[in-house]
């Protein structure tokens, strides 16, 4: 966990917390502190998402076999995924979160 992400350019000081309550890696990024969720998803799967035209993480079956740290990880995802579904104008309400996030 984090060996890809120490060979890219501007990567500094990546250290995996696989043991924390949602598994994550902490690293640098050109001096931007970065905390990445993390979660290993069947390879045959993620190959199956991306001969469909992607992966849709909505799918509960990315959701079997995973511990309980890998499925908080994943919720994430998925509730964004969900709210951005449900939403009626996506581009009005990306603005009024991010104008509600800056007040």
């Amino acid at each position: 966990m984090g060996q890809k992400l120490m060979t890219q350019k501007g990567v500094r000081e990546v250290c995996p917390v696989p043991e924390a309550y949602t598994p994550v890696v902490k690293f640098v990024l050109d001096g931007i502190a970065v905390d990445l969720l993390f979660v290993s998803l069947p390879l045959e799967m993620e190959e199956e998402g991306k001969e469909g035209g992607g992966v849709d993480l909505l799918d509960p079956r990315y959701l079997q076999g995973l511990d309980d740290g890998g499925v908080r990880s994943l919720n994430g995802v998925r509730v964004a995924e969900m709210i951005l579904k449900l939403v009626p104008d996506v581009g009005n309400f990306t603005s009024t979160l991010r104008a509600v996030k800056l007040w």
